[in-house]
């Protein structure tokens, strides 16, 4: 028997847990991504931190260039090299 009165599913599930389920689903696999990102950047010793890391990704998320971006991490890292032997 179908109850049409109130916004539950046949599980007792409302829209509102479904929605809530859906978002802590996305918001794991969001966070599962950046860590193994991080483990990969670890293994390949990229040299970048998680706060990093998670700029970088959020950038290309959001449509910046890879290349770019990589470009660009690869020459700040150089000048930090030398501002920090030339001191």
């Amino acid at each position: 028997m179908e109850n049409f009165g109130n916004n539950t599913n046949t599980n007792g599930l409302t829209h509102l847990d479904i929605e809530e389920t859906r978002e802590t689903v996305e918001s794991k696999f969001v966070l599962f991504k950046k860590i193994v990102l991080y483990e990969m950047s670890q293994i390949l010793n990229c040299g970048i931190n998680r706060d990093t890391l998670s700029v970088i990704i959020s950038m290309i998320e959001n449509g910046s260039n890879p290349e770019a971006l990589a470009a660009v991490v690869k020459e700040m890292k150089k000048e930090n090299f030398a501002f920090v032997n030339n001191k």
